[in-house]
């Protein structure tokens, strides 16, 4: 059998099974790997320029999603600082609540006396509650 290159007479030397499966002498075989792996190197070069603005574009992704994270961080962190500040403020309410309390039932079981002073405290601390409970709803 002949190669079946066009015009080209010489014996068959192998056949190219990994593309177009002709029968090919010993030159045009070496020919067609050289002419397959230089198309496959240029193939291999379009895809450097895609690659790399694909790379490129992931890489300002990543960017915008770490600042994104880091915004939302923040904001969270600043978020639970507030309401940790409302809870001290709300424990100093529940504290004076308490001491009040207290108060009462000495004077209850008449171990204190109720004085004006008591009626004052209670209305004091009602107004801050209720001053504190309006800042958060408006």
């Amino acid at each position: 059998m002949t190669c079946q290159h066009p015009n080209c007479s010489h014996s068959i030397h192998s056949i190219c099974t990994t593309h177009c499966h002709w029968s090919l002498c010993q030159e045009h075989i070496n020919e067609h790997k050289n002419c397959l792996l230089i198309e496959f190197e240029e193939v291999l070069e379009d895809l450097i320029k895609p690659t790399n603005e694909l790379s490129k574009s992931i890489e300002q992704i990543k960017d915008h999603k770490e600042k994104e994270i880091y915004s939302f961080k923040q904001s969270y962190q600043n978020q639970l600082n507030e309401i940790e500040q409302k809870l001290i403020e709300i424990n100093q309410y529940q504290n004076q609540f308490n001491q009040i309390s207290e108060h009462l039932i000495k004077i209850k079981t008449n171990e204190n006396i109720l004085i004006q002073n008591d009626f004052q405290q209670i209305d004091i601390l009602f107004n801050k509650i209720n001053q504190y409970k309006n800042s958060l709803i408006g």
